[in-house]
C-alpha cells in the first residue's frame, strides 16, 4: 500500500528547500502560503499583534472558540512558522525590510496602495531585494475602477459568474455553500508564484504577480464565458443539469441520501443503460423501459417531455435502495453512478484510506490532534510532507527575530 506522503515526519528533500516566503496574507490568500509551504518553503506568517483575523473564523476545535482553536486556520497555516510584527509602525517596517532583503517571496492581501502607503510597495521592497517575487491578492486586482472596493466570498462569487447559474430557476441564485473564491484566489497565487520562479532561474529579477479575486473566480467557470461570447448564450439555473437542449436530473433520491445518475443515449454511452433496464426487470420495476432501447435514440432527437418521464421511472426505481445497494449494482452490472457523499461517507471511504490521505497532526496548542486532507500532489521524488502544525500567535519570534533587543526585535513585534 501506497503511504500518502503528507504523512507527518518526512525528512526526505522538498520541491522548495531553502526557499523563504514571508505570509502577511489575510485568510484572502493564505492558501497561497499553505501549498508552497507543503512543497517545502520556509514560510513564516506574519501577523499583527495579538493575531491574524483568520484566526476568529468558525468552526473552532471541539468548539471552544479561541486564537488557537479555528478549524479553517489550523487549516491553512500548517507547515508555516509565524511571528507578530506591526508593518504600521516606523521600526516594524523597517524589521520587515529586514526580512525581505533575505526572503524570495512576499505574498500579501491588504487593500491596493496600503503597502506602497507604508513605503512597502513593490518598486521600494525590490529595490532592497531584486530576486523578490511579491504576490498581492486583493477583491479586483491592483488597477481598474473596482481597484478600492470591497468584497467577501459571496461578492466574489456573484461577480465572477458562479453564483447567476447555480440553483433552482424559481429562486434566486444561490452560492456553493462551502467557500471557494478565497481557495481559488490562493492556489492560482501560488501557480503564478511557482511560475515566477522559474523565470527568475532564467532572468535573475524577481516580479510582482498582481492576483484578482474576481478574475480567479471567472477563470474556473470558463466554460459559462465562452457560451456567452460564441453564442450569446446565458446559462440557466436549474436544479437540473443542462445537456444541449434538455434538462435533465444530475441526482435522485434513495433511502439514506442521494446517488448521482443521469441516463445516456446513442451508441457507446447508451449500451451501459441495458443493464440498468435488466435490473429493474430483475425487480419487476422497469415500466415503460422494459423494451426501450436507449442506444437506438440520438439525444438530439429526445422531447423534454420524454426526458422528464425517463427521469421520473429512475427515480421510482432508486427510492427502493441505499446508496450502497445501488453502487453495489452498478460496479456488479458495470454502469455509472455514484453515491452524493456526505463527509461522514468521505471520512469513511476506503479508496481515500488506501492512500492514506487524511493525515493526523498532534496539534500542542489544543491538546489533541486533528485529521487533516493530505496532499495536493503525489511526488515519488519530493514528497509533500506535514512538517508543524499552525503557529501559536507570535511562536516563532525569538526563532526569527532574535532572542535578545536589538537590530530586529522591539515593541512592535508582542
Amino acid at each position: 500500500m501506497q503511504q500518502n506522503p503528507a504523512q507527518p515526519g518526512s525528512a526526505r528533500p522538498m520541491p522548495l528547500d531553502g526557499v523563504r516566503v514571508l505570509d502577511l496574507a489575510d485568510e484572502k490568500a493564505l492558501m497561497c502560503g499553505r501549498l508552497l509551504a507543503d512543497l517545502g518553503a520556509d514560510v513564516i506568517k506574519v501577523e499583527r499583534p495579538g493575531g491574524d483575523s483568520a484566526r476568529a473564523i468558525a468552526p473552532f476545535y471541539k468548539d471552544r472558540p479561541g486564537p488557537e482553536s479555528g478549524l479553517l486556520w489550523n487549516f491553512l497555516n500548517l507547515n508555516k512558522r509565524g511571528i507578530t510584527l506591526d508593518i504600521a509602525t516606523p521600526h516594524g517596517a523597517d524589521t520587515l525590510r529586514e526580512l525581505v532583503a533575505t526572503a524570495d517571496v512576499l505574498v500579501e492581501s491588504f487593500a491596493p496602495g496600503r503597502m506602497a502607503h507604508l513605503g512597502l510597495g513593490y518598486p521600494e521592497l525590490s529595490s532592497l531585494n531584486p530576486r523578490l517575487i511579491m504576490a498581492s491578492v486583493s477583491p479586483f486586482g491592483q488597477s481598474g475602477p473596482y481597484r478600492d472596493w470591497r468584497a467577501t466570498d459571496i461578492v466574489a462569487m456573484a461577480m465572477g459568474g458562479w453564483m447567476y447559474p447555480s440553483g433552482d430557476d424559481d429562486r434566486p441564485p444561490v452560492r456553493c455553500t462551502v467557500e471557494q473564491a478565497y481557495m481559488q484566489a490562493g492556489a492560482q497565487a501560488a501557480a503564478a508564484v511557482t511560475i515566477a520562479f522559474c523565470q527568475r532561474e532564467a532572468t535573475g529579477l524577481g516580479a510582482h504577480i498582481d492576483l484578482s479575486i474576481h478574475e480567479a473566480v471567472l477563470n474556473s467557470v470558463i466554460g459559462t464565458h465562452s457560451m456567452y461570447q460564441h453564442d450569446k448564450t446565458i446559462q440557466k439555473r436549474s436544479a437540473l443539469a443542462t445537456f444541449n437542449h434538455l434538462l435533465r436530473r444530475p441526482s435522485f433520491k434513495c433511502k439514506d441520501g442521494y446517488i448521482a445518475f443521469r441516463y445516456y443515449t446513442g451508441r457507446g454511452m447508451g449500451s451501459q443503460m441495458k443493464s440498468v433496464i435488466e435490473w429493474m426487470k430483475e425487480e419487476g420495476k422497469a415500466q415503460e423501459l422494459a423494451d426501450f432501447d436507449f442506444e437506438q435514440r440520438k439525444l438530439s432527437e429526445t422531447t423534454q417531455t420524454e426526458s422528464d418521464r425517463w427521469d421520473q421511472v429512475f427515480a421510482d426505481f432508486f427510492v427502493n435502495y441505499t446508496k450502497a445497494e445501488i453502487y453495489r449494482q452498478a460496479l456488479k452490472r458495470r454502469f455509472m453512478m455514484f453515491p452524493v457523499n456526505t463527509m461522514a461517507d468521505i471520512s469513511r471511504d476506503e479508496q481515500l484510506a488506501a492512500r492514506g490521505f487524511f493525515a493526523a497532526m498532534p496539534v500542542p496548542a489544543l491538546g489533541g490532534e486533528i485529521a487533516f486532507p493530505g496532499a495536493f500532489a503525489y511526488m515519488t521524488e519530493t514528497p509533500v510532507a506535514f512538517r508543524r502544525p499552525a503557529p501559536r500567535v507570535g511562536e516563532h519570534n525569538d526563532e526569527v527575530l532574535g532572542k535578545e533587543p536589538g537590530r530586529m526585535r522591539g515593541a512592535d513585534v508582542r
